[in-house]
């Protein structure tokens, strides 16, 4: 486009354009609705060679099909960062395990009537040889786009489990170990397999793991991925709702498969002693787990007014900084009693 007044003008120029490729097409009798996603490049600020700003146009517009209504994008610094981000992650990542840079920290679940220590959630951190600890909000995405999400979770799934059967053998007091799976692993043919042979090598009884699975996995190939969390559930393994309250499942889903834990998310536990409205929600939540038998985890307590509210209303099970961060296997040795 030419004769470009300012920015302005030429973003006014292309929402038309879009809303108009947004009308319904007839192809041989068909109606076709579609989706444009648009960027923008301009010449001289973002580049003055034609091919560089076609380039820069077309990661503007990959861009734009992740956002929400497929917004046109333009391309700026910001952005140049984040694929250059992205780029770095997706080359190191690949060698990360390898290498040695991946751990696991752990934070502590408790019992809040016995203040008892009865689980941990192992979470995976990458310590970068050159940029140091990144937290896997910014890696675990581009681990599922790029296909190695398989090898990182079973490297967590193996560690997290022979680190509780170590600490089992040491003579402390047996807890679950609760372990963080993506739709991406469920969705994969071999993933029961796996976990049964890294139970087998590490010796972990299956009693002692637990299983987080998020709602959104009610929403992607459902009924293979309800087979595959039976067939776990038999084994014994414990099986978590993550983050509930925040997806898609409804109740005659939650009831077809056998969970043994919901985790009632941190967004609902914030203000929970203050916020009639979170309060009547969480107690409603207590209350649906009761009926259902099944055990409620409250995430994310960070005060002593979130925990006593907790208390009195019989949710048993809390995790959150007000307990402990997540911290080192030496440091979780701390809170444990021997046997």
């Amino acid at each position: 486009l030419s004769k470009i007044e300012n920015v302005e003008s030429l973003k006014n120029l292309v929402n038309k354009i879009r809303k108009k490729m947004e009308d319904n097409f007839i192809i041989r009798n068909k109606r076709i609705k579609i989706t444009p996603s648009i960027g923008i490049a301009i010449y001289p600020d973002d580049g003055s060679e034609p091919i560089g700003l076609v380039g820069k146009a077309g990661i503007a517009m990959s861009k734009s099909r992740e956002v929400i209504l497929h917004n046109p994008i333009r391309f700026d610094d910001s952005l140049a960062r984040e694929i250059q981000e992205h780029f770095w992650i997706k080359t190191d990542l690949i060698q990360a395990i390898s290498k040695g840079e991946l751990f696991l920290n752990y934070q502590p679940i408790y019992n809040t009537i016995t203040n008892k220590l009865i689980g941990v959630e192992a979470l995976l951190r990458w310590n970068h040889s050159e940029r140091g600890v990144i937290q896997p909000g910014k890696f675990i995405p581009i681990a599922e786009k790029i296909g190695i999400i398989h090898d990182i979770g079973r490297w967590v799934l193996f560690n997290a489990c022979k680190q509780n059967k170590e600490w089992q053998d040491t003579g402390f007091e047996p807890i679950f170990v609760s372990v963080n799976v993506s739709v991406l692993q469920l969705e994969h043919k071999d993933f029961y397999d796996e976990v049964l042979a890294i139970l087998c090598r590490t010796g972990l009884e299956p009693k002692y793991l637990q299983l987080e699975i998020t709602e959104t996995f009610f929403t992607q190939n459902y009924k293979s991925i309800v087979m595959t969390v039976k067939k776990l559930s038999s084994l014994g393994i414990g099986i978590a709702i993550d983050d509930f309250g925040t997806g898609y499942s409804s109740l005659g889903q939650l009831c077809e498969i056998n969970i043994n834990n919901i985790k009632i998310d941190r967004m609902f536990i914030d203000g929970v002693d203050k916020n009639i409205n979170k309060s009547k929600i969480v107690k409603a939540v207590i209350s649906l787990a009761e009926s259902l038998n099944i055990n409620l985890t409250a995430e994310g307590v960070e005060t002593l007014g979130q925990l006593n509210f907790l208390k009195e209303n019989r949710c048993t099970l809390a995790q959150g900084f007000l307990f402990s961060k997540p911290v080192e296997k030496e440091d979780i040795e701390k809170l444990f009693s021997k046997i």
